[in-house]
C-alpha cells in the first residue's frame, strides 16, 4: 500500500510539473518568470503609447442610419499626422453590413480626438470595435 501511495505521489508531482507547460495554471514563481520573459520592457512601453479608444463610445441613430461617437485618446509624445477608428455593423439577422469609420489628419502629442464613425448602410442593429490606426 505504502508503495501504491508513493507511486501515485511521485505521478502527481510529475502532473503538477508539467502543468506549466501545458498551459494549465502556474505557480506565482513560475507565472512571473514567463511573464517577463513574454514581453520586454520596449514591448511594455509600446502598449502604454499609441492611440487608444476611450470607454463610453455609443451607436446613435437617425433616419434609418447609424453613427458610432467617443474619443480616441493619443498616449504619445508625438502628433499623429492621421488616425482612423473602425467598427464592424451588423443587422439583425447577424449579417455583415461594413465598416463604420472617421478619420482625422492631426491629433496632439496626449491628445484627444472626438470622433463620429459613420455607417453607411440602413439597418444596422449592432457595432462591434474593429481598430484604431495610426501614422
Amino acid at each position: 500500500m505504502k508503495a501504491l501511495v508513493a507511486a501515485l505521489s511521485g505521478a502527481a508531482l510529475l502532473v503538477g510539473c508539467s502543468a506549466g507547460t501545458s498551459g494549465a495554471p502556474q505557480s506565482a514563481s513560475s507565472a512571473s518568470s514567463t511573464k517577463s520573459t513574454a514581453s520586454s520592457p520596449a514591448e511594455q512601453e509600446v502598449e502604454q503609447k499609441g492611440l487608444v479608444l476611450q470607454k463610453g463610445w455609443k451607436v446613435q441613430r437617425s433616419y434609418g442610419y447609424a453613427k458610432v461617437v467617443g474619443i480616441v485618446k493619443n498616449h504619445g509624445d508625438a502628433i499623429e499626422t492621421y488616425a482612423q477608428v473602425t467598427f464592424k455593423s451588423y443587422d439583425k439577422k447577424g449579417n455583415n453590413l461594413g465598416d463604420c469609420l472617421a478619420n482625422t489628419n492631426s491629433i496632439d502629442a496626449n491628445g484627444t480626438w472626438k470622433f463620429e464613425a459613420a455607417c453607411l448602410k440602413t439597418g444596422v442593429a449592432k457595432v462591434k470595435f474593429k481598430e484604431v490606426t495610426g501614422a
